[in-house]
């Protein structure tokens, strides 16, 4: 990986979600006074169909195609 895909890879698995997570709980807990149980599964929700996206675009992105068992 090179260092542009690293931080990419940062920005987008690490920051993003920590991110929508810390601003998430201020504004639906803190600000709303939403149900924590509610915050929990929404945000833990989005996240994961945030992940299955972002996973796809990544590896389309770094040119990921010939990925077979002998590479592992």
């Amino acid at each position: 990986m090179t260092n542009k895909s690293k931080l990419t890879y940062i920005v987008l698995f690490v920051l993003l979600p920590v991110l929508y997570l810390v601003s998430s709980f201020i504004v639906r807990y803190l600000i709303q006074g939403r149900d924590f149980s509610l915050f929990f599964s929404d945000s833990f929700g989005i996240l994961g169909i945030y992940y299955v996206f972002v996973s796809i675009i990544f590896m389309i992105a770094a040119n990921i195609k010939n990925v077979s068992l002998k590479d592992i």
